[in-house]
């Protein structure tokens, strides 16, 4: 949905430097000169009252005689105090976009400062790139419109940044293995244009061959992924952000310029994964990765070869192979006969393979062929030493000619700093060699495991569902939520202990046996009941960690020893919890479990990205160690395996020291159970599972806690309070058709993708044909993209012939935004129900939720020849637009109305 502002605020024709200067030291002096010597510009003026020259430029006094009806982009490079002037001179040739230069008095932060230069800028209908933006380059259109000096040159790379010295660090470093660069776009403070926005932009460059992306906070983070999750459909998306140990300096920082925390790092982390982007630390490794994704070259698998001329090179290599995930396997027979074959005076060749110093350059590139012919090497590494016979010249010239070959990723490092200026030099003479330059072998392994880790997603998107997912039933969702409300209102937030047992239940979780008692008699009468051991706790508001409080008791196997621990529990209660209101203790039944499987499952608010799934081990020792991993609701089936597996404890649920393996896809429900829960109630604030414990009938709570505040008990149509907005799953309405049928209309899932396969199938060849415009069958890969629609952006909804999941699918349809303020429609209906009315109420739906989501505008795209379609179309209030010839199809549109 890009509008042409902010086309021309990205991609200007035309500058206005407001404050441009001969000064050299001032920013108006920088800006200026990056403009002047920009050979993509069409016109640029330059505006300062102290000059009425510039070199040989004329200069104009104020904005408003600057001789041109149109200004596109209108840079404005003077102090703080004169902003607002320059904005009202400008309002009577309003430009496109405004970008504010970096201020000299230092960064322009105050809030309200920025609203009202907002608010004058969108007055006269201009965007805003900034404030504290150093500009936007865009090198292969020649257009340098920033305060940076140096045009880099162009290539693949869309490079959009908050930091301008993260930019221009960027920039520079990217000179030493000659990175070229689609655009570079400084976003500043972003007080109007995005970097979402920026993000889409990229999207639809075809020249931009990877988007790298460096983020310090995030306001509005459903936009970001949204704009992330469809640029990564075509492109490869680089996220390099400051990692878990900045800490509270993080949340100053993003506090001081952006208003909002920082955000906790492994929830930023999961928000990437769920929307497709790949995440880098530092520059090194994003300049590794910018490189690597810039060759256009993807691995087929993990497996890759190392060919070095020294052993200790190699064997840094490999560790660093290890891990990234890089997998350094043997050569296949064959590969070894031809490698002995070459040089049968040397030892049988391995992975690595090692060369010795005095190889000469043919040497790697005969060795880099062979091994590159191996079906099971999916890519290769060459670590060059200083050496006086491996010399980069020629070796490198030689190394490219046999990468240019080959389609699978080649790296090249050459350790040595003193050897760039003849590694760019090597590189300008085969700048279609492909192969990837990287300076050290650690840096090539982790951009080679970023690779791979771009292909696993590709082929991940395309493969159809593996395994249905557990979901948190309606009934039991519905009981949860008058749980709640209960206890809302008797004036609490806090869950009692019956409470938990009852929210554990409807989650399909298992409660130990446990009784509340208020005195020793009646704990020692439960523990008969429960029978022994038994383990009591304290319960009441306000408390901390109980065991570490000593409110917790564990294995007491009869009457004395519950004597005991009950008068120990009571003295700690009052010694270090004085203000705790005390409503009993819980006597619980002592589950026999081992120690290595406590596990931890709960639900957290993050400041940023709202409700977290966590999981973890339990207990001191994963706390200490921060074992645990995030989750972002909505969570797919797929993301609660990889969640279950990757903490270090998630080793103890396999065959682990006399343990059989535990039932996975008890766990792998119960997060995605936990996950329909943190999306469905806002309203609660906080779950602690702790520990639980795997069990042949499922998972065992041993402890919990629920905490809820005062927000809604059930989400709103958007889901405003998750960062990704889910399906409308809880939705079902019933249709009933003139016919007297009822059909059932809910969103279409990504467990759907079996319904979905047969009502195509179903289809005839002409309804096929019109509608998904091809003669062929679909494949399952284009199934399983149909059945994972983008919810931000759109929706998918099917006509079930019953409420139950598995009913027939009678009809499909689905929505998505194609423009500013356009939607664009599908509909499908299986011909034994054609001429039943399914099609108009089903538009009818589409229509209403684009107008909610505000869109005014709904097209059709009819193919030619497709008549009921067409007559369809009419009936219902649409418009067909001129169309070539030529052209396949027709659109047909309508204004769309509240109704």
């Amino acid at each position: 949905m890009l509008s042409s502002k902010l086309s021309a605020a990205l991609s200007p024709r035309s500058v206005a430097v407001i404050g441009a200067s001969s000064n050299p030291g001032s920013r108006g002096y920088y800006v200026w000169r990056s403009v002047l010597l920009s050979t993509g510009l069409e016109r640029l003026w330059a505006v300062n009252p102290k000059y009425r020259f510039i070199g040989e430029r004329p200069c104009f006094a104020d904005a408003s005689r600057i001789p041109a009806d149109k200004i596109d982009l209108a840079i404005l490079c003077v102090g703080r105090k004169h902003l607002p002037a320059a904005l009202r001179q400008l309002a009577e040739k309003p430009p496109e976009a405004v970008l504010f230069a970096p201020q000299e008095e230092g960064p322009l932060s105050d809030r309200f400062e920025i609203e009202e230069l907002l608010e004058s800028a969108s007055a006269m209908g201009a965007r805003l790139i900034g404030p504290n933006s150093i500009g936007i380059l865009n090198p292969a259109k020649g257009i340098n419109a920033s305060f940076w000096p140096r045009m880099p040159q162009p290539g693949g790379i869309a490079l959009i940044t908050q930091s301008a010295m993260v930019a221009t660090g960027l920039m520079d470093h990217a000179e030493e293995s000659r990175l070229g660069f689609a655009g570079i776009i400084n976003t500043g403070l972003e007080a109007d244009i995005s970097m979402a926005e920026c993000i889409e932009w990229f999207s639809a460059n075809a020249a931009a061959r990877v988007i790298a992306i460096e983020v310090e906070a995030l306001r509005n983070p459903r936009a970001f992924a949204c704009a992330v999750r469809k640029a990564s459909q075509t492109k490869p998306v680089i996220v390099l952000r400051a990692g878990p140990g900045s800490g509270y300096a993080a949340d100053r920082l993003a506090a001081g310029r952006f208003g909002t925390d920082a955000g906790d790092d492994r929830a930023f982390d999961a928000l990437l994964a769920a929307s497709g982007a790949l995440r880098v630390r530092s520059y090194e490794e994003f300049c590794a990765a910018a490189a690597a994704f810039s060759s256009g070259t993807l691995p087929a698998g993990r497996s890759a070869a190392i060919i070095a001329n020294d052993s200790g090179v190699a064997a840094l290599a490999a560790d660093a192979a290890d891990s990234a995930g890089i997998l350094i396997r043997g050569l296949s027979n064959r590969t070894i006969q031809a490698l002995h074959k070459a040089h049968p005076e040397e030892h049988i060749p391995v992975n690595p393979v090692v060369l010795g110093a005095s190889a000469p350059g043919e040497r790697f590139a005969g060795t880099l062929s062979m091994v590159l012919d191996d079906p099971g090497i999916h890519g290769a590494a060459v670590v060059v030493g200083p050496s006086p016979v491996s010399t980069l010249d020629p070796t490198l010239s030689e190394i490219a000619r046999a990468a240019m070959k080959t389609y699978k990723p080649v790296f090249v490092s050459w350790i040595s700093s003193r050897s760039t200026p003849v590694v760019r030099r090597q590189l300008a003479a085969f700048p279609d060699s492909r192969i990837i330059p990287v300076r050290t072998p650690e840096l090539a392994m982790r951009a080679f495991g970023l690779l791979a880790e771009r292909e696993d997603l590709i082929r991940e998107r395309r493969s159809p569902p593996q395994h249905g997912r557990s979901s948190l039933k309606k009934e039991k969702l519905d009981g949860i939520r008058t749980l709640f409300e209960h206890v809302l209102h008797s004036g609490r937030h806090v869950l009692g202990p019956r409470e938990v047992r009852e929210l554990i239940s409807a989650l399909g979780l298992l409660p130990v046996p446990a009784k509340l008692t208020t005195s020793l008699a009646q704990a020692i009468d439960a523990a008969k009941g429960i029978g022994w051991p038994v383990a009591i706790k304290a319960v009441s508001e306000g408390l901390g960690s109980r065991s570490a409080s000593g409110l917790v008791f564990l294995s007491i196997s009869g009457p004395d020893e519950l004597a005991q621990a009950w008068e120990k529990l009571t003295a700690n209660l009052e010694d270090f919890s004085p203000l705790a209101r005390p409503e009993g203790v819980l006597v619980e039944k002592m589950a026999s479990h081992s120690l290595e499987r406590e596990l931890r499952l709960s639900i957290r608010l993050d400041a940023v990205l709202g409700p977290v799934v966590e999981f973890g081990g339990a207990g001191l020792a994963s706390s200490l160690y921060g074992d645990r991993a995030v989750g972002l609701p909505p969570i797919s089936r797929l993301a609660a395996e990889r969640i279950a597996r990757a903490p270090k404890a998630a080793l103890a649920l396999g065959d682990y020291r006399g343990l059989p393996e535990i039932n996975w896809e008890t766990l792998f429900g119960a997060i995605c159970r936990l996950s329909d829960l943190a999306a469905a109630v806002p309203a609660l604030r906080e779950l602690r599972l702790e520990p639980v414990v795997p069990v042949p009938e499922g998972l065992l709570v041993l402890d919990a806690e629920a905490a809820l505040y005062d927000a809604p008990l059930a989400a709103d149509r958007s889901f405003s309070h998750l960062a990704l907005q889910p399906a409308q799953w809880e939705l079902l309405r019933p249709i009933e058709l003139r016919s007297g049928r009822t059909l059932y209309l809910r969103a279409l899932i990504e467990d759907d993708f079996p319904l979905l396969k047969d009502f195509i199938h179903e289809l005839s060849e002409t309804s096929r044909y019109y509608r998904f415009h091809t003669n062929a069958a679909l494949s399952d890969e284009r199934i399983a993209e149909l059945s994972r629609p983008d919810w931000s952006a759109g929706g998918a909804w099917v006509l079930a012939e019953s409420p139950d999941k598995s009913a027939r699918i009678a009809a499909c349809g689905r929505w998505s935004a194609l423009a500013e303020d356009e939607a664009e429609f599908g509909i499908c209906v299986r011909d034994d129900m054609h001429r039943l009315g399914i099609a108009r109420r089903l538009l009818l739906w589409l229509e209403s939720e684009a107008f909610l989501e505000g869109f005014h505008k709904m097209t059709g795209y009819v193919l030619r020849g497709n008549e009921p379609m067409e007559s369809f179309m009419r009936s219902s209030g649409y418009e067909a637009a001129p169309a070539p010839a030529v052209s396949p199809t027709v659109a047909w549109s309508k204004t769309l109305r509240n109704s």
